[in-house]
């Protein structure tokens, strides 16, 4: 939290790689990887399939943005803005509630390994 000011976006990518891979915990669990090409999208994808109709745990489905905003971030260009301290809070904030209900799904024990039906 303390380089949220000095650094917004250094503090964003911390932020989402913590969620992402809190996220990428739920899928090793049930037995899933998600592969280099397209891994974070992936992994986004899948949480927001999987999850995020649970009301519960409908902050999984807010990995996708987060992911779109660091990519911006990460590979800036005129139409993209800078992260603010506004940006790299809200990142902070969901990436804080997501990965509590990682934690709070992982220790359920409901989680199973992954069938296609």
């Amino acid at each position: 939290q303390t380089i949220l000011e000095v650094d917004p976006s250094g503090a964003f990518q911390l932020a989402y790689d913590a969620a992402r891979k809190a996220c990428n915990a739920l899928l090793a669990q049930q037995g899933l990887r998600a592969t280099h090409l397209n891994g974070h999208r992936a992994i986004s994808d899948l949480m927001k399939d999987r999850f995020s109709n649970n009301g519960d745990h409908a902050v999984l489905g807010k990995l996708n943005s987060l992911r779109r905003s660091r990519a911006d971030s990460q590979y800036p260009s005129e139409l993209t803005p800078s992260v603010s301290i506004e940006d790299a809070t809200y990142c902070y904030e969901t990436s804080l509630n997501i990965l509590k209900v990682v934690k709070e799904i992982l220790e359920g024990g409901q989680l199973g390994t992954f069938t296609d039906s």
